[in-house]
């Protein structure tokens, strides 16, 4: 390492120590944020490739020794820098990783032998062998977490954990939640499953800096971090035992002192013992082999098997004595167990009985058959390489019809080809590296799911790697894109839904609920995680309404689509009303259907409607009554325009809203006459200019007084230009053609039609003949050719004004 590597650490004020913890395989597992900032983020990557950055005080040899001899490594470089290398034993005295630090002599021994690193290191090291013990389970994890991490803190007679995982609680003993916290994420690359929260005494004087220390983070970041590899390891692994119990092969496994931690219940059969007698008992005093030529014991060496190269199976002639006091041949395959870090924690025997088969080479000949069954028919692609030189090529010995399939490629053109002339974009995938790390260090790799592309196709590939006893590498793998594109859209749907403001609930056929978004948890009062799986009617549908309920649901099923209102309930028994739209949505098989519901409450907005329906149908009443009381000639003329221009409207063709604007226009046509003198209204003889001018004024006048109320806006226009004409002799403003509205058109012949049936003070009713006549003479000069059109047909099909 050199002196200017460690500027900042040279220096005469204290510093953090830099730590990284190195596994056997000589991966870096775990930095601190200090070793971040000198190394930069390398975690995963080897410890060797650091190498250019290390002074004469610390070689690659003083790790390789740590952990070959077992023994602390300590030393003062140049720089006034303590270097450490401490080894983490296993329980039969190994050393299964070893913490190298970095600090000023000052501080190196305290920090390296402070009590804090060596309650971590205690730790780490159980959690790293809970993975394999026989009892485990989530629930188990946690109250074993619960229960040490207090005891890993600074101080632990202040501290106190909470963790809540799967939605369940887990608490330390003597828990006291403060406002001192500090939380961590339990999490996975696949999934978040709740988080842990350490808790300091607020009663407490010490400094909070120095209860939340940079250790003690580092600590709960790595136990977190674990403990969500762990979970997602028991949970993706859950059917594994079941697994083992359901063939027809008797298992074993053992732990690193050959003791029993699993057995399925064929093993014990074939044995003679039961489950609960095997587990924890030592294997030779429970799997008593023979050799079957020669009549003597065999000693299965478990710790032997671990550390020495070659076969960990049986030997070839072993055999037990049944239960009937029968000799019965074995034949046997053996596996390492790995932890979460790739570490051998014991071995998996799984064996049959073999003494019904005819010689050893059937047998074999058998194997190899069944081999090449499982091989061309795996759903995942399989190639096989050998290795060349000092790994420089990758020469394709074996391809199974998946990856011939998935290839496009035929096996006879790919056998005996280097795997980048065959597959050119292989090494920019990070193929080839893989593969040199593998062959390497012997340890299984995988690539997650990553884009590939090249001139034989592109899609997104996940990757598993492994090294077989031949040394010939395999690799394993399947594509994944349509996976990967509907994962990605399924998130993006799911994260669009949770942000409308409109509660969302998705059904399967069943009707049971399938999503739940936040509006809906807002809405309805449930969380998501309490409905999913219920009946959708359970949860929303109050008493009585099954009846509408399955008409809508007849609707819903024959239009694919059904829009209204519908009352539904809350978790707390309110009714409310909703308005509802309703869909049905194909799913990609074919087959089913999933059942959408967007939901909003309107309870209030149609008390406020019906409000104001109440109070605009008071005042234009009023409105309506007052105009009429000014001339006795126009009782009901409002009324009757408002009743043919709406009929007249409906033919045309226009909208419930629409239509209704037309009608309430009708009933309040003539409201400015309010502002005329009644003698003027109820004149008999011919009216002077002066007088025609003041009736004229009254669209003006109707403006003026309806603008003053905001609900009257949408028919102000319509009343205002009702008087206009197509040629322009209209007023009040002499507006031609398009320039008058289509409702204000109508309108105008309504009233010109009723006004020339009816009464009035100059002259009697003209009669529907000279009405009609009217209409049609002037029709696309004054009136609409149209409106005037559809206003002939009712009147001539039998419309009538009620009596006035």
């Amino acid at each position: 390492m050199s002196v200017d590597s460690f500027d900042s650490a040279s220096t005469k004020e204290p510093s953090n120590v830099i730590l990284l913890e190195i596994g056997r395989n000589g991966l870096i597992e775990w930095m601190n944020e200090e070793a971040k900032s000198l190394f930069g983020a390398v975690r995963g990557e080897s410890f060797f490739s650091l190498e250019n950055k290390l002074t004469d005080c610390l070689k690659t040899e003083i790790i390789d020794r740590v952990f070959t001899e077992g023994e602390l490594f300590s030393t003062t470089c140049s720089e006034s820098q303590q270097i450490s290398v401490t080894p983490v034993h296993t329980n039969d005295g190994g050393v299964e990783r070893v913490v190298l630090s970095i600090a000023e002599c000052e501080i190196a021994k305290v920090k390296l032998q402070s009590l804090q690193l060596k309650r971590e290191l205690h730790l780490i090291n159980k959690i790293s062998k809970f993975m394999w013990e026989k009892d485990r389970s989530v629930s188990s994890l946690m109250i074993f977490l619960a229960n040490e991490l207090p005891n890993a803190m600074s101080y632990p007679d202040l501290a106190s954990v909470k963790i809540i995982c799967d939605g369940k609680e887990y608490l330390s003993p003597n828990f006291r939640e403060t406002s001192l916290s500090s939380t961590y994420p339990i999490q996975s690359e696949k999934a978040d499953f709740g988080f842990i929260t350490e808790y300091y005494d607020e009663s407490s004087e010490m400094d909070p800096s120095e209860l939340f220390n940079e250790n003690e983070k580092s600590l709960f970041s790595t136990v977190a971090e674990r403990a969500g590899e762990i979970v997602e390891r028991i949970k993706t692994s859950r059917t594994f035992f079941e697994v083992l119990e359901s063939i027809g092969d008797g298992v074993v496994s053992t732990d690193m002192e050959g003791r029993i931690v699993f057995i399925n219940n064929v093993a014990a059969k074939m044995i003679g013992k039961e489950e609960s007698e095997a587990v924890g008992e030592q294997i030779n005093k429970v799997l008593k082999l023979y050799d079957s030529e020669t009549g003597r014991r065999i000693l299965l060496d478990t710790k032997k098997m671990i550390t020495a190269e070659g076969s960990i199976s049986f030997h070839p002639n072993a055999a037990i004595v049944s239960p009937a006091g029968t000799m019965r041949l074995l034949a046997d395959s053996a596996e390492f167990v790995q932890d979460d870090d790739g570490e051998v924690i014991g071995i998996v025997h799984s064996f049959k009985d073999v003494t019904e088969e005819r010689g050893f080479l059937k047998r074999l000949a058998d194997n190899e058959s069944r081999f090449r069954l499982l091989f061309d028919n795996m759903g995942m692609g399989v190639m096989i390489c050998s290795v060349e030189g000092h790994a420089e090529k990758f020469i394709l010995r074996d391809v199974n019809k998946a990856a011939e399939r998935l290839e496009g490629v035929r096996r006879e053109k790919l056998i005996g080809r280097d795997i980048v002339e065959a597959f050119p974009g292989s090494e920019r995938f990070g193929l080839v590296e893989v593969f040199r790390k593998v062959y390497s260090s012997g340890e299984p790799a995988h690539i997650p799911a990553t884009h590939y592309s090249d001139k034989t196709g592109s899609g997104w590939k996940e990757v598993s790697v492994f090294k077989l006893p031949s040394g010939e590498i395999v690799s394993l793998y399947q594509d994944v894109t349509q996976r990967r594109r509907y994962q990605t859209e399924l998130e993006m749907q799911s994260h669009i839904l949770n942000e409308v403001g409109k509660a969302i609930v998705a059904t399967d056929s069943n009707r049971e609920i399938t999503f739940w978004n936040k509006a809906a948890e807002e809405l309805y009062g449930w969380k998501s995680e309490e409905v999913i799986g219920k009946k959708a009617s359970e949860v929303l549908m109050p008493e009585g309404n099954e009846k509408k309920a399955n008409e809508i649901f007849s609707s819903l099923l024959e239009k694919g689509i059904w829009k209204g209102i519908f009352s539904q309930k809350k978790r707390n028994g309110e009714i409310f009303i909703a308005e509802m739209t309703d869909l049905v949505v194909p799913v990609e098989d074919g087959k089913s259907r999933i059942f959408v519901n967007v939901s909003s409450d309107i309870t209030e907005q149609k008390r406020t409607e019906e409000t104001l329906k109440n109070t605009l149908k008071s005042t234009v009443e009023v409105l309506s009554v007052i105009t009429e009381s000014r001339s006795p000639f126009s009782v009901g003329h409002q009324k009757n325009v408002s009743r043919l221009a709406s009929e007249i409207a409906r033919k045309l063709g226009l909208g419930e809203e629409r239509l209704g604007f037309v009608t309430l226009a009708g009933l309040l046509l003539d409201v400015g006459l309010i502002a005329v003198p009644s003698e003027i209204l109820s004149k008999t003889g011919l009216l002077n200019d002066i007088e025609r001018r003041l009736i004229e004024q009254h669209v003006v006048k109707g403006k003026e007084i309806l603008e003053k109320a905001d609900f009257f806006r949408p028919i102000i226009v319509q009343i205002y230009q009702h008087h206009e004409r197509l040629d322009g002799s209209g007023y009040p403003r002499g507006l031609k053609g398009d320039e008058i509205i289509l409702e204000a058109r109508i309108l105008a012949v309504a009233d010109v039609f009723e006004s020339m049936v009816s009464h009035r003070p100059q002259r009697p009713a003209l009669g529907i003949e000279k009405a009609l006549l009217e209409l049609k003479s002037n029709a696309g000069t004054l009136y609409d050719p149209n409106v005037v059109k559809t206003c002939v047909l009712l009147i001539e099909s039998g419309f009538t004004f009620d009596s006035n």
